[in-house]
């Protein structure tokens, strides 16, 4: 295998874990079919209805109706399953990370 390997993790990034993850989530995760309609999802809710971003964003707690309670009922389920993705393409992240590891240790050799 003489390809060369990616830099680590821990190469690239050792002082700014959040950096790597914003990274990979402008660069991959929002390519990813499911999580850019999750996205895409929320966005309509919040143009449908201004005050649930000023409630969810700025803290406002002025009356919302039924509906917008329901907005905001809707956007924390949306917000719940982009989670899930996330922590999932972390996981392979750290995957990824160990395989990049083993092989800069010369570990991989069988």
């Amino acid at each position: 295998m003489d390809e060369k390997i990616e830099k680590s993790f821990l190469d690239e990034y050792s002082d700014d874990f959040n950096e790597y993850i914003d990274n990979n989530r402008l660069s991959k995760w929002c390519k990813i079919p499911e999580y850019k309609e999750l996205y895409d999802k929320i966005s309509s809710i919040k143009l449908k209805y201004p005050k649930v971003i000023k409630f969810l964003e700025d803290g406002d707690f002025d009356t919302l109706s039924n509906d917008e309670l329901q907005a905001v009922r809707d956007i924390l389920i949306l917000e719940h399953q982009i989670d899930s993705i996330e922590e999932k393409e972390i996981f392979k992240l750290g995957m990824k990370e160990n395989y990049i590891y083993l092989q800069n240790m010369d570990m991989l050799k069988i």
